[in-house]
């Protein structure tokens, strides 16, 4: 069963965000294992910088705007599982 690992939505960077480690290092252990099924993508790439403050409605919630950006980031993922399992 593939596993897609997905940190929050971000307009920036900050710099020592547990949360981030957490699930990126859970995703490296996962991968250091074995694990050929599982999958990161990385909450700071589902918006262009410049309109990162367009698709969040208080600088944390996705929008329509926000939610439409993060689709169109995570369809290639799904689109890489789903032809890995033909």
């Amino acid at each position: 069963m593939p596993v897609v690992i997905l940190t929050r939505p971000s307009a920036e960077y900050k710099p020592g965000d547990a949360r981030k480690a957490i699930i990126k290092r859970t995703y490296d252990n996962a991968v250091a294992e074995g694990d050929k099924n599982v999958y990161f993508v990385d909450g700071e790439t589902y918006f262009k910088k410049e309109d990162a403050y367009m698709c969040l409605v208080d600088t944390v919630h996705p929008n329509d705007f926000g939610f439409m950006c993060m689709a169109n980031t995570i369809q290639p993922v799904i689109e890489e599982i789903l032809a890995e399992m033909k």
